[in-house]
């Protein structure tokens, strides 16, 4: 009955963060959050907000890809212009001081398109994309290329998210709602496991 309450009280929080007026705004500070000091799995509170109010799904995709985009100039900037200050304080504090330094490196190593599908790469999939903003800045790889390579990534995977949830909402929703309190439970986990075994062997590589 506990899971069961604080399960309930999640979903019902992210569907009125759905439903209201500032629910976009909403999202795009999650967003903001997930791509600069609070890593979490996007994807779990836009498919929430997506499922709770389908006809705004192309409206939280953007405004996630919004607050995405504006966290990663922020971090690229700091790399640039400010790491030696506090920069690299940061990013020891947030863990990602190594995985910023060895992905410098390897853009050190490569040409400007071979930067653009290494930011990529990290950018879609669910690594911590503050190693490539960080590592993007300080090695001074091209803004217009770094920018590029964030924006189409995360468009692919917000948009294409949209795209899912519009398709295949009513059957995902009826499923999700189908499950026991401890299955979903169990369901969350396995899904953060992996994303968390994902971002650290991401961390490793890059």
């Amino acid at each position: 009955m506990v899971e069961r309450s604080k399960w309930q009280r999640a979903s019902d929080a992210v569907q009125r963060l759905a439903s209201g007026r500032r629910g976009v705004w909403g999202v795009a500070v999650a967003a903001f959050l997930e791509s600069s000091v609070l890593p979490f799995p996007m994807e779990v509170v836009l498919v929430t907000a997506m499922l709770s109010n389908r006809a705004r799904a192309w409206q939280f995709a953007t405004a996630a890809l919004a607050g995405c985009l504006l966290a990663s100039a922020m971090f690229y900037g700091i790399g640039a212009l400010l790491y030696q200050a506090f920069g690299e304080t940061l990013a020891q504090w947030l863990g990602y001081a190594d995985g910023a330094a060895n992905f410098r490196e390897r853009l050190q190593g490569e040409g400007v398109w071979q930067g653009f599908w290494a930011i990529f790469a990290v950018s879609f999939l669910p690594m911590p994309l503050q190693v490539a903003t960080l590592g993007s800045g300080i090695v001074g790889y091209p803004f217009v290329f770094f920018i590029a390579a964030v924006a189409t990534s995360r468009f692919l995977r917000f948009h294409g998210l949209a795209a899912l949830t519009l398709f295949a909402g009513p059957q995902l929703k009826a499923w999700m709602g189908g499950l026991s309190p401890v299955t979903r439970g169990v369901l969350v986990v396995g899904v953060g496991s992996v994303v968390a075994a994902t971002w650290l062997f991401g961390t490793t590589l890059w």
